[in-house]
């Protein structure tokens, strides 16, 4: 699923809501299914970092795509940005942990008041201090934080991570860190996701390093909220293994090699994601039963649900850039292409399906159980 239309500096990009089509079809369910509950082609994507990119890549984004927010997942310290990228998505007024649906409404239109930019850029570390301390750390052997501390007080930082990955992370396992992922990073990644709540932010693009574990996750809440199939969601993570072949040998060494983990660190197996979800449903019900532990209310939910299927009608808080209306055209315009490029058939036909199942499933999408 690599694209030709971005160069190598842009690995694992793909459509979410082409990649669930893709594979739903491949589970034998028909992409004008009315059943079919994954994301509106053409509304969200993800990839690999996209600091490096060029400015045939950048431009690519937003005048193919039409990509109009940014989320890089990443920690400052990892977080790099080209000039070119900043020039086109300038930085926004980050959303912030516990922050409600009301109030990054307000902080966006505030925004768009004081810019004539259309494009914005977040950065929103979602593997933080909450999980270094409350999880890594406080899980940590006596011997490894004894070791720990004597590297660091040696100015030997490098080993002193190293020794975290070979003797806490490693144990943990991949399966494992992600679990620990989603327990102890609630309030991140419900920052995260109220992005998604804001109409007028799409198309977004979000990603980490890789695209593959901090994106696989936010890629696996957005269609568990959308009810996508489990073994689906599961095909889509696995996806990134084949895509970041081209660079495995590099993540081994420089990524993985650099912090003390295994190269099965670069592996994303569909069980691993399966593991996943089992977790998130024994200890917390259901995806939407996790967000909201995680703060997110019925409403932010809901409104996620129905931005991600297309639909920018009934929100709440108006679109200040575009009319609903523009949105949802220019939203149908490119899943009729995408599918009828895919899948075949008249795209004027295939837009008529699209806009017909979104509305047959818009009293599902709406609801309040978790």
């Amino acid at each position: 699923m690599g694209n030709r239309l971005l160069s190598d500096r842009v690995l694992n990009f793909r459509d979410l809501g082409v990649s669930v089509l893709k594979a739903s079809q491949r589970r034998g369910q028909s992409p004008n299914d009315p059943e079919h509950v994954g994301p509106m082609p053409g509304v969200v994507f993800r990839s690999a970092e996209v600091g490096s990119a060029g400015e045939h890549d950048v431009k690519t984004l937003f005048s193919k795509y039409g990509i109009r927010t940014i989320i890089d997942l990443r920690s400052e310290l990892e977080a790099r940005a080209s000039d070119i990228l900043t020039a086109h998505y300038p930085a926004g007024m980050q959303p912030t942990a516990g922050q409600s649906f009301d109030k990054l409404s307000n902080l966006r239109a505030t925004q768009l008041r004081n810019t004539i930019v259309e494009r914005t850029r977040y950065r929103c570390n979602v593997i933080g201090e909450n999980y270094r301390k409350r999880c890594v750390w406080a899980h940590a052997p006596l011997s490894t934080k004894i070791k720990v501390v004597l590297r660091f007080a040696t100015f030997n930082k490098a080993e002193a991570i190293r020794t975290i990955g070979r003797e806490v992370l490693t144990p943990r396992g991949l399966a494992g860190s992600y679990e620990d992922y989603v327990d102890y990073c609630k309030e991140e990644f419900a920052a995260v996701l109220r992005i998604f709540a804001d109409p007028c932010a799409y198309p977004i693009l979000f990603h980490c390093q890789h695209g593959k574990d901090r994106t696989g996750i936010v890629a696996m809440l957005l269609m568990g909220i959308l009810g996508v199939d489990d073994y689906v969601i599961a095909e889509d993570y696995a996806q990134s293994e084949k895509n970041l072949a081209p660079v495995r040998k590099r993540m081994e060494m420089l990524d993985m090699g650099a912090v003390g983990l295994p190269s099965s660190f670069c592996d994303s197996p569909a069980p691993v994601m399966l593991s996943l979800l089992h977790h998130i449903r024994t200890n917390y019900g259901s995806i939407r039963g996790y967000l909201r532990s995680a703060g997110l209310t019925h409403r932010e939910i809901n409104t996620i649900a129905w931005c991600l299927r297309g639909n920018f009608y009934g929100i709440a808080h108006p679109v200040p850039r575009r009319s609903s209306e523009d949105i949802q055209k220019s939203v149908y315009l490119r899943s009729s292409a995408v599918r009828s490029e895919y899948f075949g058939g008249s795209p004027t036909a295939t837009a008529a399906s699209v806009a017909a199942n979104s509305a047959n499933r818009s009293q599902s999408l709406y609801r309040t159980d978790d």
